[in-house]
């Protein structure tokens, strides 16, 4: 079985599986392309089309993988923080909570029990009709800290992947504390 034949069948696999409803893949090698197919469907409701080649998807929650993800290695790389540092080790407010203790690796996987999402944007936005100026400050940010700070776990650190924003919000605060800066000046100095 050739390079080729092992990615349609994982792809194809991934889309049995339900890991998704359908995927175009494209690969060039020095400007070459070397493997286009499509997989699946266009979407699962409203209507079940296969996928075409051309077929384009919305590429939502890029900054997860390509800039935090990359971020956190980064520092891993240099030795600025590890898998298993405690989520509580650069978030000392976290100390004590159900989240202190997961570690970094929990987040990064996905695995740290938080639940995938809360819409903290409604009462940040709420409150900044009344403090202007309070959206994008550190005071949105500290809010935020204390509000997942709060959260039960859904499952104990470990036990299960769930998607979660919440630990991905915490994963850029992580690289804010670490680098004295924000996230996005770090990736750019560092990354891009």
């Amino acid at each position: 079985m050739g390079r080729s034949d092992s990615v349609d069948k994982a792809m194809q696999a991934a889309v049995d599986a339900h890991v998704f409803p359908g995927a175009v893949l494209l690969v060039r090698v020095h400007g070459t392309i070397v493997h286009h197919h499509a997989y699946g469907q266009t979407s699962r409701l409203p209507q079940r089309e296969p996928a075409q080649p051309d077929t384009v998807y919305d590429l939502a929650s890029l900054t997860k993988p390509l800039a935090t993800v990359t971020a956190v290695l980064d520092l891993m790389a240099e030795g600025r923080l590890r898998l298993d540092d405690p989520v509580a080790a650069q978030l000392g407010e976290l100390r004590g909570t159900a989240v202190g203790d997961a570690t970094l690796c929990h987040l990064l996987t996905h695995s740290s029990g938080l639940p995938w999402w809360r819409p903290f944007y409604q009462r940040i936005g709420e409150r900044d009709r009344g403090e202007p100026g309070f959206l994008g400050s550190e005071g949105a940010k500290a809010f935020v800290l204390e509000e997942i700070g709060r959260e039960a776990l859904e499952t104990t650190p470990g036990a299960k992947s769930v998607y979660s924003d919440l630990g991905f919000i915490l994963l850029g605060l992580t690289v804010e504390r670490v680098t004295g800066g924000p996230a996005a000046a770090h990736c750019r100095a560092r990354i891009y």
